[in-house]
C-alpha cells in the first residue's frame, strides 16, 4: 500500500492533523473498496467506506435502501443533479411561497453539494452459500467506467466535510470547550479569546451550532457564575 501523501494544495498547517487522522484508519480501509467484502451490518460498511473517502478527499452518504429491504446504496456526497439556482433565486425573490416539486421554495434546502457525481456502491444481505440459512452483508462495487466515477476533483482538506470533522482532535476539543462556554453564558467573542489561549479556534457558525444542554435553561445566576469560574480556571486564569 503506497504511503499517504498530502494533496498538493493542502494547507501545510493542516498536514499534521490530516496525517494523524489517516494514520488512525485501519490500513485495509485506506484502499479502494472491492466487491465481495463482508460486513456484520450496513453501518460497518458505511464506516469502512467513509474511511476510504477521507483518505481520498471526498465523503460518502446513504442514498437508498435499508436493513429491512436487505440492500443499501451509498454514493459520493456530490451525487445528484445540479439546478439553475440563479433562476430559483429570482423566483424566490418575487414569490417565495411558489411551490417546486410540491414544496414552497422557502422550505427547500439548496443542494450546493450536487455535482452529478456517479461514484456509488451498495451492500446486499446475501446467503453465505446456496442452501445455507446464514446470510451476510456483501459489498458490491460496479466496474469503475464512465458511469461510475467521480465527476469532480478530490478536496485538498477532507475536514471540509462536516462528517469528517470528528477526526480532527483539535476541532473536537474546540467544539467541546465552546459548548461549555455557551453553557456558562459566554459570547462567541469571549469564547474565541479563551480558546486562543489554548491554541484552539472555532468559527462563528461552529460556536452557535454547539448544542446547549437542556438543563442550562434552569441554571440560576449563581450556577452560571460557578460555571464561568470553572471555565476561566481551565483556560489558565487564576
Amino acid at each position: 500500500l503506497p504511503a499517504w501523501a498530502p494533496h498538493p494544495r493542502l494547507d501545510p498547517a493542516l498536514i499534521p492533523a490530516v496525517q494523524s487522522a489517516v494514520n488512525s484508519i485501519t490500513v485495509s480501509h485506506r484502499q479502494a473498496p472491492t466487491s465481495g467484502e463482508i460486513f456484520d451490518n450496513p453501518d460497518a460498511a458505511f464506516a469502512r467506506l467513509q474511511d476510504y473517502a477521507f483518505v481520498m478527499g471526498f465523503a460518502v452518504v446513504k442514498t437508498a435502501g435499508s436493513i429491512t429491504t436487505g440492500w443499501v446504496r451509498y454514493a459520493c456526497i456530490h451525487h445528484g443533479q445540479r439546478r439553475n439556482y440563479r433562476d430559483l433565486q429570482d423566483i424566490q425573490l418575487h414569490n417565495p411561497d411558489q411551490e417546486l416539486d410540491g414544496r414552497p421554495l422557502r422550505q427547500r434546502r439548496t443542494k450546493t453539494q450536487a455535482k452529478e457525481c456517479k461514484w456509488a456502491v451498495s451492500v446486499s444481505y446475501n446467503l453465505i452459500q446456496p442452501g445455507s440459512p446464514d446470510r451476510q452483508w456483501v459489498l458490491v462495487v460496479p466496474i469503475q467506467d464512465n458511469n461510475h466515477i467521480h465527476t469532480h476533483e478530490m478536496v485538498p482538506n477532507p475536514f471540509t466535510y462536516l462528517i469528517h470533522q470528528y477526526r480532527h482532535k483539535e476541532f473536537m476539543e474546540a467544539r467541546s470547550q465552546a459548548a461549555i462556554h455557551r453553557e456558562a453564558g459566554l459570547s462567541y467573542n469571549q469564547s474565541t479569546q479563551l480558546l486562543h489561549r489554548q491554541g484552539l479556534e472555532i468559527s462563528r457558525n461552529g460556536f452557535y451550532n454547539t448544542q446547549r444542554s437542556s438543563a442550562t435553561q434552569f441554571l440560576t445566576t449563581d450556577d452560571r457564575i460557578c460555571n464561568l469560574l470553572e471555565v476561566l480556571d481551565k483556560a489558565g486564569f487564576h
